[in-house]
């Protein structure tokens, strides 16, 4: 009886395999990529970002302010630094002291979590607020539904939903 020990015929599921991005963090287990933030892929060379990139026509329904139709459109960019951040310009279609505002978030493949923008108007009756949110890009259609919570200066809050579609 003759018996082999050992591991010399065991093969290592990533010699072949080769996982790219910018900030080189990715790495193969067990024959796949994972990638670092903001990177996807089978090789993650693809930006997260670059889905979500576009000029988009909004629709937006507020539980206190109704319903309204954008008139100029939400574009949205990738960052130039941050693989997994987008900025959304014009988010709520109107000036605050002479500029849209314009919010950055944080991805995670389809889904964004918006960072906590404060804005400061002098207009009358509105001072200022911040808002905060979640958002979903559905690849199919192509748009992307924001949820998004604005709280006034005045202590008083609105719940907003923005769909974008993508023109």
């Amino acid at each position: 009886m003759i018996g082999i020990l050992g591991t010399a015929c065991e093969v290592d599921p990533c010699k072949d395999v080769v996982c790219n991005n910018t900030d080189a963090n990715a790495f193969c287990l067990e024959g796949s990529c994972v990638c670092s933030p903001g990177y996807e892929g089978t090789d993650c060379s693809t930006l997260s970002a670059t889905r979500f990139e576009g000029s988009y026509d909004a629709v937006e329904t507020c539980d206190v302010a109704g319903s309204y139709t954008y008139v100029d459109p939400v574009v949205v960019s990738a960052s130039a630094v941050d693989p997994s951040k987008i900025f959304l310009n014009n988010l709520t279609d109107f000036d605050c002291n002479g500029s849209s505002v314009n919010a950055s978030a944080n991805i995670v493949l389809n889904e964004f979590t918006l960072d906590s923008t404060e804005v400061h108007c002098d207009l009358p009756g509105l001072v200022g607020f911040t808002i905060g949110g979640t958002g979903t890009y559905f690849e199919a259609t192509s748009t992307i539904t924001l949820n998004y919570r604005i709280y006034f200066l005045d202590n008083t809050s609105d719940n907003c939903t923005i769909t974008l579609t993508k023109k």
